[in-house]
């Protein structure tokens, strides 16, 4: 038979063009359209409900602030004093306040009574919904707050307000009232204390008479002085006339417990020399030739002539003294003698129990004295301290007052001008977008299910697919699908079945033929159509033998009952068919199942016993079909399509064309010759749709066809009921 109805290319020669998207979501979406449209309802409706629910409206509250600019005179007006200029800056500097983080800082503080977040998480808030924008050329500047809550929307607003006109009245004055009030208190405190120090000063002053105390100890210290040398006086005076000091003494005995024989001869020559200047000029040279003999001593030794002369003249001065001495009083056995006695005695113990008393008095004012004036030095000390803290203090007065008037001139203030009010309508409101949105993305979501559906089983469903560039085949014929058992669908196949076997006698040459039925894979229906096939031959006056070469599956075999007949196995070596050819129930078709002999495999075949096999096959059949397995998993396919005369590939719906290119590719390699394709399991519908552009020609035979006759209608059925009975017989042998 000749090859020239044959024409397809491998991978290597096909040129295949850019996919065209919208052809690919019609082809992910076709058969598909209604689950698509139902899944997109059912997921629309809650996607949709869920966006009108995904954000609440939020609702704005807005206040106004205005600036109060301190303005003064200009004599000229240029670009750098535009007063509009100066008010654009100042608003901008205060708008720029409004936003700090101090302000945001203390509104979040007052806010979270009102059920705002506080710390970090209500000052991002805070931070995310406060818009604060100067209105254009005016003095006032625009505070809004954005939030899901109308209240909290403007409670915010107002703490914001609230918040910036605190901070802008510390900076502008209410700061420097607050520190002169501190230090107006300070001050009156210092004076208060200075005051309350200065009067003790003058208490102590008054209780002392005097303003000097230190000159005041002074002069009771010169007084205490000479009253104690009265009183030592008087006391030398009763140890000389040899009384005790006591009044109750025994005169004539002297107290030897109050002083030294030395110290009394001493204080008796005071006394005397007191009353005599004779005795005063003869003690003052005796002292000092005492003096003189003293610094000869450390100089010079005993027998030096100054030394000598000093000691001889000392003691002549010391005899005088003595004779002197005697000559105004006398001294015997401890007892005082001489004139005027007991009058001096009696004057002596007057004078020393006066002095006593001033004495005790004089000690007791220098105690107190003394006391006061540690208690004075203290108080002046304080009082010096306070006085430096109250001038240090007036001096801050001062300076804040001076301060505060440059302030006064150069800064402007800011008030309240409207405060945000609650709002009353959302300014924001997306629910019904978001639920529109929601219902198309919904829609979307159940579309784009089945179209993942469909790229995922992107196989070859529909006739029209086989004439693009998805298969390198072309397409003979197409059988429907038989599974519900529709007599319609029964007739539509028998009528391609014939179809299909007259496309293949056109180019049929004189003797016999020989065609495999292949397959991608397994399941795709090329032992039906096998058969069929080989029926529709025998009907049309052919004589045909039917061969089952799946050595795995043997499906042919087991469809007509001859499993455990002879059949390819052992016609393998035969140089005839006797035994292994098996009639059917149909004229002119005839069987050679698979075999019956145990332990043959496919590994056993070789290329020349099936070249051999076919060509005994036709020495007595018109037309040989050999039902293989898949071509691409099967060596017995390979095997009898390198040497079949034609070879008809099965495609199922829904055969992915990868799989299906393959198994093409496969052919060209072995040198099938390939006649074309037979698309099985198509849909029903797209068969009916697809007949007049599909070039397989049954639509003249349709049921309900204008062209469909009488003949047409009865070959289907005949071709149907020999299949039947081919399996009916089978079954009952």
């Amino acid at each position: 038979m000749s090859n020239e109805i044959v024409s397809y290319s491998t991978d290597e020669s096909r040129h295949h063009q850019p996919a065209n998207p919208l052809l690919l979501l019609h082809r992910a979406l076709r058969g598909r359209y209604a689950l698509a449209i139902v899944l997109g309802g059912v997921l629309a409706v809650p996607c949709s409900i869920a966006g009108y629910f995904v954000l609440q409206p939020k609702y704005t509250s807005v206040g106004l602030v205005r600036i109060l600019v301190s303005r003064q005179p200009k004599l000229d007006v240029s670009e750098l004093n535009d007063p509009q200029r100066g008010l654009d800056t100042q608003v901008s500097t205060q708008a720029a306040m409004l936003r700090s983080e101090r302000v945001k800082t203390m509104a979040v503080k007052e806010l979270r009574e009102a059920g705002w977040p506080g710390a970090t998480r209500g000052l991002r808030m805070l931070d995310r919904a406060l818009t604060v924008a100067p209105v254009r050329r005016t003095d006032l500047i625009r505070v809004s707050v954005t939030h899901t809550d109308a209240a909290l929307a403007k409670a915010a607003v107002n703490a914001t307000l609230t918040a910036y006109i605190e901070i802008q009245e510390d900076e502008s004055g209410d700061l420097t009232k607050r520190q002169k009030e501190l230090l107006d208190e300070l001050r009156d405190d210092l004076e208060l204390r200075l005051d309350a120090l200065n009067r003790h000063r003058s208490l102590i002053e008054t209780n002392f008479a005097t303003s000097n105390p230190v000159f005041k100890l002074s002069q009771l210290e010169s007084q205490r002085a000479r009253v104690e040398a009265r009183i030592l006086n008087d006391r030398v005076l009763l140890i000389q006339l040899g009384f005790n000091q006591d009044a109750n003494h025994v005169p004539g005995e002297i107290d030897e417990s109050l002083a030294s024989p030395n110290e009394v001869q001493a204080v008796l020559l005071e006394v005397l020399a007191a009353s005599d200047g004779v005795l005063v000029h003869l003690l003052a040279e005796e002292e000092a030739l005492d003096i003189a003999l003293q610094r000869l001593v450390r100089r010079f030794g005993e027998s030096h002539p100054q030394r000598v002369r000093l000691e001889r003249n000392l003691e002549v001065i010391g005899y005088i003294i003595e004779a002197r001495v005697r000559k105004s009083g006398t001294v015997e056995g401890g007892v005082v003698s001489g004139v005027g006695i007991v009058s001096e005695v009696q004057a002596a113990r007057k004078r020393l129990a006066s002095n006593n008393h001033i004495l005790e008095e004089l000690e007791s004012r220098l105690d107190r004295l003394v006391r006061a004036r540690s208690d004075l030095a203290e108080t002046s000390s304080q009082s010096k301290e306070i006085q430096r803290k109250l001038d240090r203090t007036n001096r801050s007065l001062d300076s804040l007052a001076v301060r505060q008037l440059r302030f006064d001139d150069n800064m402007s203030r800011a008030e309240v001008f409207q405060l945000g009010g609650m709002p009353r309508e959302p300014s924001t409101d997306r629910r019904i977008p978001l639920a529109v949105v929601g219902f198309l993305g919904g829609g979307g979501l159940g579309v784009g299910l089945v179209v993942l559906l469909g790229l995922w089983k992107s196989g070859l469903r529909y006739i029209d697919e086989f004439e693009t560039d998805r298969v390198a085949l072309p397409l003979l014929g197409c059988l429907p699908d038989l599974t519900e058992g529709d007599a319609t669908a029964s007739d539509m196949a028998a009528l391609s079945v014939h179809h299909i076997r007259s496309l293949l006698e056109v180019n049929r040459p004189s003797g016999h033929v020989s065609i495999l039925v292949t397959s991608p894979a397994a399941g795709d229906g090329k032992t039906s159509l096998a058969l069929s096939l080989a029926s529709s031959f025998a009907i049309a006056g052919h004589r045909t033998v039917v061969v089952d070469a799946d050595l795995i599956g043997r499906g042919l075999s087991q469809e007509l009952g001859l499993e455990d007949q002879p059949g390819l196995v052992e016609a393998l070596d035969a140089t005839q068919l006797n035994g292994e050819i098996h009639a059917t129930a149909t004229r002119d078709l005839h069987a050679v199942p698979a075999g019956s002999i145990s332990g043959f495999a496919p590994e056993h075949l070789s290329r020349e016993r099936v070249r051999a096999f076919l060509k005994i096959a036709g020495r007595d059949h018109d037309v040989v079909i050999v039902d293989s397995g898949p071509v691409l998993g099967s060596i017995e396919a390979s095997l009898f399509a390198s040497v079949a005369d034609e070879t008809l590939l099965v495609v199922e719906r829904g055969r992915h064309p990868k799989v299906l290119n393959a198994a093409i590719d496969r052919l060209s390699k072995l040198g099938a010759s390939c006649t074309g394709l037979i698309f099985n399991r198509a849909d029903i519908g797209d068969f009916a749709r697809s007949v007049s552009t599909a070039s397989i020609g049954i639509g003249s035979i349709m049921p309900g066809s204008p062209r469909g006759g009488s003949h047409d209608r009865s070959g289907a059925r005949l071709l149907v009921q020999s299949s039947a009975s081919n399996r009916e017989e089978a079954g009952a042998r």
